[in-house]
């Protein structure tokens, strides 16, 4: 679900329009640190 979140960040020009006012590329690193963190608890013990 967290993987889907994360998509949204880029591919909805509105969800990305709030966070590129805020800071240039945060989009982009919002949706990877979103993605990595769902990786990390995906591969845990």
């Amino acid at each position: 679900m967290h993987g889907e979140l994360a998509e949204m960040h880029t591919a909805d020009p509105r969800f990305a329009a709030i966070l590129e006012k805020r800071a240039a590329g945060l989009a982009d690193f919002v949706r990877y640190a979103i993605k990595a963190n769902a990786a990390r608890w995906r591969n845990r013990p």
